[in-house]
């Protein structure tokens, strides 16, 4: 008789402790999870972008350009003819952003 009565408030609690974990998992609507990260051509850059790469890295080339988080920050992959290159990061403002 017992078992008969503890059965389905097992079950129920179980159930009750499913669909929290379910809605704790769930991605919440308006907040990403992952950062967005989109590459954009070079040519598209920000002029104040452009012009603080070639006021500090003199020489350098501009490869590769992709904006994080809908224009939070500019990520660079430099180069120089020397076949030296490194990957810097920008805000929109054209302030380099140490790592």
């Amino acid at each position: 008789m017992k078992n008969l009565f503890l059965t389905p408030i097992l079950i129920i609690g179980i159930l009750i402790g499913l669909e929290n974990v379910s809605a704790q998992n769930a991605p919440q609507e308006g907040i990403s999870t992952e950062k967005e990260i989109a590459s954009i051509p070079v040519k598209e850059l920000p002029e104040t972008i452009t012009k603080a790469v070639e006021r500090d890295y003199k020489g350098a080339v501009i490869n590769k350009s992709t904006r994080s988080d809908k224009t939070s920050f500019y990520e660079l992959k430099l180069a120089y003819k020397n076949g030296e290159t490194l990957v810097i990061n920008y805000d929109p403002k054209g302030n380099l952003i140490k790592k």
